[in-house]
C-alpha cells in the first residue's frame, strides 16, 4: 500500500514540476538548465526499476511483478529472479531458518506489557 501511495505521489509531483516549468519562456529556459537534473532524479525514483518481489514460505522461488508493469518493469523483476537464483537465495533463507528453529524453540515467551 505505502509502494502505491509513494508511486502516486512521485507521478503527482512530476506532474507538478512539469506545469510549473511550462509557465513561462524564462522558465522553460530554467527547465532547460535543469534537465540533467530533473532526468538523474527521475531515473533514481523510477518504481519500475524496483519491480519484483520475492514470496517467502515456499518451496521454489516465486516472484511478484506489478500487475501495471511494462516490458522494463518485468525485466527488472526478471533479473531480481535470477540474481536470486544465481545467488542461492532459497538455501540462503533454508540456512537461516534452519539456525533460528532451535533458537525460538527455546526461547521463552515474552509477556506483553499490561496483557
Amino acid at each position: 500500500m505505502a509502494l502505491k501511495a509513494s508511486e502516486g505521489l512521485a507521478s503527482m509531483i512530476s506532474g507538478f514540476i512539469r506545469q510549473e516549468f511550462s509557465r513561462n519562456p524564462l522558465r522553460k529556459l530554467a527547465a532547460l538548465a535543469a534537465y540533467p537534473v530533473l532526468t538523474a532524479f527521475k531515473k533514481r525514483v523510477d518504481h519500475r526499476r524496483y519491480n519484483g518481489a520475492a514470496l517467502l514460505g515456499l518451496r521454489g522461488l516465486v516472484f511478484k511483478s506489478h500487475g501495471s508493469a511494462d516490458a522494463f518493469a518485468f525485466g527488472q523483476a526478471l533479473a531480481r529472479a535470477y540474481d536470486a537464483a544465481h545467488n542461492g537465495l532459497l538455501d540462503q533463507v533454508k540456512a537461516q531458518i534452519a539456525r533460528a528453529a532451535p533458537l525460538m524453540a527455546g526461547a521463552a515467551p515474552t509477556e506483553v506489557p499490561g496483557g
